[in-house]
């Protein structure tokens, strides 16, 4: 298919983003917040927020009223460097932010979870379109294929992990910790800590039954709220994942050592480490990986000519659908004649130059979104089921 085909074909998606390429992590941990703001205040026929703690993008099927300028002002409200990007572009980034190869640590295996999980509260919301859902379904499976067919996401690296590995290199053996936090990364720290078998690990949050679900997970996890984290100090090390409030400043002084994976971070001080301070420990995880980023790139520039095909396949399906009606109706009027089978034949032989008019139309593009208009009023304006030959439009 012709450039100018799939512009077309793909011309209605546009991208507006942030992420750890063009802003701070603190940036975009501000932006979380906003993606109510975005599904109620942009117009559009379909709307998918992403948003995790190292990207902000809002996705849009023909967005109007100036919509894309909301979302950018939005952006730069919080401090954010925005980007925009249309057409093929924005559903390449896609596949390639599904795939893991526009990630902090390429190959994280984390964001294709959140993909799914950011089309599905568009679904919930009533605000994905049928274009997105193939837009994102395409995503999905080139990140599926990429962790499928490399071993490019299969490792489990990653920021919580990292942050087991540096706990345990710096207090050389963990026996108690304490978890502030019971999201994602609260969830996948206690999963790796637990595997290396601590003493205990006290799991708080401000509420008691969130910290108590989150502990059932580990034989030596216990739960309370953030008022009796004291009770159970000193720790070893304190992890802590929490966002839209700040834990108790105390602690850092009941703990040797805190790994603060919040974003925006809660806490400063010799003994707190950030986010910035886990990348030695993933370094050398990310240079393994980046030798099989072309076959990763090679799947992705795969599927995106799989997307074209099928965004093509979705634009002429109701023009198939109607030719098939008219034909019926054409065989049934005559039916009782007994000839059923010329009549088959003549109907197959007047609809032929309409489909070698419609793959000519497709492979041509500039022409097609107005023949597939002409013919689909042509359609439906033939009430007495007589045929005229189609208006092909001139170039």
């Amino acid at each position: 298919m012709e450039e100018g085909a799939v512009g077309e074909l793909l011309g209605r998606l546009v991208a507006v983003y942030t992420s750890h390429k063009e802003s701070p992590l603190e940036v975009i941990g501000r932006l979380e917040t906003e993606v109510d703001t975005i599904y109620e205040s942009v117009e559009a026929e379909g709307v998918v927020v992403l948003a995790t703690c190292n990207r902000f993008e809002v996705y849009m099927d023909t967005p109007r009223g100036g919509s894309v300028d909301r979302v950018l002002r939005v952006i730069e409200e919080a401090g954010g460097n925005p980007r925009v990007v249309w057409g093929v572009e924005a559903a390449r980034r896609l596949l390639r932010i599904a795939a893991g190869l526009e990630s902090q640590i390429i190959g994280e295996p984390e964001i294709l979870g959140q993909v799914r999980q950011a089309i599905q509260r568009s679904r919930e919301l009533g605000r994905v379109s049928s274009f997105l859902e193939i837009v994102f379904r395409s995503a999905l499976m080139a990140g599926r294929r990429v962790r499928r067919e490399t071993p490019l996401g299969r490792s489990r690296v990653g920021y919580p992990s990292a942050a087991v590995s540096l706990a345990y290199r710096l207090a050389g053996n963990v026996r108690n910790a304490l978890i502030v936090g019971t999201g994602k990364a609260a969830r996948r720290v206690l999963a790796i800590l637990c595997r290396r078998g601590p003493e205990r690990v006290v799991v708080s949050s401000r509420s008691l039954e969130r910290a108590a679900a989150l502990s059932n997970m580990c034989e030596y996890a216990v739960a309370t709220t953030i008022e009796g984290i004291r009770d159970h100090a000193p720790y070893d090390v304190a992890f802590v994942a929490v966002t839209g409030y700040r834990p108790p400043g105390y602690i850092p002084e009941i703990s040797r050592f805190v790994v603060d994976l919040s974003n925006p971070p809660v806490f400063s001080g010799d003994n707190v480490f950030g986010m910035d301070d886990l990348r030695g420990e993933i370094e050398e995880a990310i240079r393994g990986n980046l030798r099989f980023v072309p076959q990763a790139e090679m799947i992705v520039e795969e599927e995106l000519e799989s997307l074209i095909r099928k965004i093509a396949e979705m634009r002429v399906s109701s023009v198939i659908r109607a030719l098939l009606e008219y034909s019926r109706h054409i065989t049934e009027e005559v039916s009782h004649d007994g000839v059923r089978r010329h009549v088959e034949l003549a109907v197959s032989r007047l609809l032929h130059p309409i489909l070698v008019s419609l793959r000519r139309a497709s492979v041509e593009g500039s022409s097609f979104e107005h023949f597939l208009s002409i013919l689909m009023e042509e359609l439906e304006g033939r009430g007495e089921y007589s045929v005229r030959a189609p208006r092909v439009p001139s170039k």
